[in-house]
């Protein structure tokens, strides 16, 4: 059995976080699990001793983790995971963000107001999934989100590879 899982415990900023465990004499892969579906593994397929989650939302999880090899698995380590994300997250008072209408239909506008250093918004649906890039030209900004299927995604703002804020977007036709 894994010994224990390495990361953070507490998150108060959407993004990815990664987490790992000492590899285990014996093992050949891992099973990692996750009890919350609103926390969402980059590649739910990975099976080595480190794995990243996405966390967009408030709310809190059991992150667990087993070894294997060709005789089963052992029992599963967890850690739980508390999360503080809010809708409007991260330095809020960094930047003034306008976002209409919401719930959205066909095309979503963005104000940015103030200074700010956005280089890039990243929408993202619930599964942590990248469903498109909109570079920022501009203060004044509209995505034609048209094509998604009804939902609840996120608009994740970027300055330079930090993600600095991430708000909630409704698709519904």
């Amino acid at each position: 059995m894994p010994d224990s899982i390495i990361g953070l415990d507490k998150i108060n900023v959407s993004g990815k976080y990664a987490y790992s465990v000492n590899p285990v004499g014996g093992a050949d892969q891992y099973r990692w699990g996750i009890s919350n579906s609103m926390f969402v593994f980059e590649d739910e397929t990975n099976t080595s001793n480190n794995t990243v989650l996405y966390v967009a939302l408030s709310g809190d999880a059991i992150l667990s983790v087993a070894a294997g090899n060709q005789c089963g698995y052992s029992a599963d380590k967890s850690m739980q995971i508390l999360s503080s994300v809010s809708i409007a997250d991260s330095y809020k008072d960094a930047f003034n963000v306008k976002i209409y209408p919401n719930p959205v239909q066909d095309n979503v506008y963005i104000d940015i107001e103030g200074e700010n250093a956005i280089d890039e918004i990243t929408l993202i649906d619930i599964y942590g999934k990248t469903m498109g890039r909109l570079p920022v030209s501009d203060s004044h900004l509209q995505w034609d989100v048209s094509a998604l299927a009804n939902g609840i995604y996120f608009l994740q703002f970027k300055a330079g590879k930090e993600i600095i804020g991430s708000y909630k977007i409704i698709r519904h036709k």
